[in-house]
C-alpha cells in the first residue's frame, strides 16, 4: 500500500471513530420554567436560588414564580420533547457536540403556530435563557444541556 492510501485510511478511521463517538455522547438537558409577572408585591420563589437573582436583574417584573422543571436524556442526532406551559411545546434536536459547546435546534409551537425555530450552539453546562410572552405575563425558559 502506499502511504497516501494508509494515510487516507488512518484520516477516515479517524473520522468515522469521531462520528461515532459525537452520536453516542449522551446530553441531560434540564429545561426550568419560570413565569414572570408584575401582579402583587415582590416575590421571587425561593427554590429559584440564585436564577431568581439573576433573573431579577435582567427582567423588568416584580414577581418570578418556578413552575416546572424536567430533565431528559437523549443521544446528539436525537430529539427531546418537552411541554410548556401556556398551551406551548418545545422541541430540542441534539445536533452535535464539539466540546464545551453543545449545537441545539430549538422549535417552539403555541397551538399550531411556530413561535420560535432556532439553531442555537449552548456552552455544556450554562444555561441558555429564553423568553415567550404568556398572556400579559412571560413564560421564562432556562434551558441547561449536559453532556455526559
Amino acid at each position: 500500500m502506499s502511504r497516501k492510501a494508509l494515510i487516507l485510511g488512518a484520516v477516515l478511521a479517524a473520522a468515522l471513530t469521531a462520528a461515532t463517538t459525537a452520536s453516542a455522547q449522551q446530553v441531560t438537558v434540564t429545561v426550568i420554567q419560570v413565569r414572570a409577572s408584575n401582579d402583587g408585591e415582590k416575590f421571587t420563589d425561593p427554590a429559584l436560588g440564585a436564577l431568581g437573582r439573576k433573573l431579577e436583574r435582567a427582567y423588568p417584573f416584580r414577581n418570578f414564580k418556578l413552575v416546572g422543571s424536567q430533565s431528559q436524556t437523549g443521544n446528539i442526532g436525537g430529539t427531546l420533547n418537552f411541554a410548556l406551559q401556556g398551551g406551548m411545546a418545545m422541541s430540542l434536536g441534539l445536533s452535535g457536540f464539539a466540546a464545551p459547546m453543545v449545537s441545539l435546534r430549538v422549535v417552539v409551537t403555541r397551538a399550531a403556530e411556530q413561535v420560535m425555530d432556532s439553531n442555537l450552539r449552548v456552552c455544556s453546562g450554562k444555561p441558555l435563557i429564553l423568553s415567550f410572552p404568556w398572556n400579559a405575563d412571560r413564560l421564562i425558559v432556562v434551558i441547561t444541556p449536559a453532556v455526559r
